[in-house]
């Protein structure tokens, strides 16, 4: 999946992904890999986007915030929205964007 999204630096929360912004702020991205999560566990994660997650750090050394930017979807199982993760070392979060993906 390529296309292009706003990336927010650090984000804290889902409602730092989702403010208003201007869209020649997107950046272009592409997914190098899908996670689907339990609802809690992604629910715990879009509440704390600063916590370390192993998930994350799994994928790390496929992820860059080069342009394009290389990226994770991470989504709840049956959903089709998520999250665009670039993970940096330790399992947290350098750049992230929300993604409302078509059915």
């Amino acid at each position: 999946m390529n296309g292009r999204a706003w990336f927010v630096c650090r984000p804290r929360d889902l409602e730092a992904l989702r403010a208003l912004h201007p869209l020649d702020g997107e950046r272009p991205f592409r997914v190098v890999a899908e996670l689907f999560l339990e609802e809690m566990e992604f629910r715990n994660f879009l509440a704390d986007l600063y916590a370390d997650r192993d998930f994350l750090e799994r994928y790390a050394s496929l992820c860059s915030g080069d342009e394009p930017m290389t990226c994770l979807l991470v989504r709840c199982e049956g959903d089709r929205n998520g999250i665009l993760a670039v993970p940096g070392k330790g399992g947290f979060i350098e750049w992230a964007a929300w993604t409302e993906t078509e059915a």
